[in-house]
């Protein structure tokens, strides 16, 4: 129980710091959007694996003059959890829209992972290793504006460590996420 109630602690500090760091930020003041996401693997794991995670999403930028093409900086805190174990995340990339209507896009989004903790279960029971603290993502899929502040998504998550260390598994996702413009 002790356990839970740190780990609790530390994420709950984690997503406050980032709430005050970018409700004050110069680029946030106009618009805010916060995603919230869970993702489970897209196929069957020796762990129980999920993924939890809350992204700001900073107002997106024209990438191309004539296209509905739109870039955006993306930065995220969250959890792996497991059977064994939990480990924090936080991280940031880069996002880039491509609007088919007003209210249908296809989000791209890829960047960088820190992991508290990488290793969890047992060696010879049950596993997992993920190499090391850095990791790489990428995630792609559609999303759907319900109004001028509601949206929701379901994306294809990779995470891999881009074979930086001796074991690379990657963790393959699907997500279900929602976002809100405040």
């Amino acid at each position: 129980m002790k356990g839970v109630i740190h780990t609790t602690r530390r994420v709950s500090c984690i997503l406050l710091g980032l709430s005050g760091l970018f409700l004050t930020s110069a680029h946030a003041i106009d618009e805010h959007q916060v995603a919230v996401s869970y993702g489970y693997p897209t196929t069957d794991q020796n762990l129980d694996i999920q993924k939890v995670e809350v992204s700001y999403l900073f107002p997106e930028l024209p990438a191309l003059k004539r296209e509905p093409l739109y870039w955006y900086p993306v930065v995220n805190a969250g959890q792996i959890q497991t059977s064994e174990g939990d480990s924090e995340i936080l991280g940031g990339g880069l996002g880039l829209s491509w609007y088919m209507s007003n209210e249908f896009k296809v989000a791209v989004e890829g960047g960088m992972y820190w992991y508290s903790d990488y290793e969890f279960g047992e060696q010879g029971v049950a596993y997992k290793d993920y190499g090391g603290p850095i990791q790489f993502y990428y995630r792609l899929g559609p999303v759907y504006s319900f109004d001028k502040d509601t949206r929701a998504g379901f994306a294809f998550q990779h995470i891999s460590n881009a074979n930086r260390y001796d074991s690379n598994p990657a963790f393959d996702s699907y997500q279900l996420y929602f976002a809100y413009d405040f």
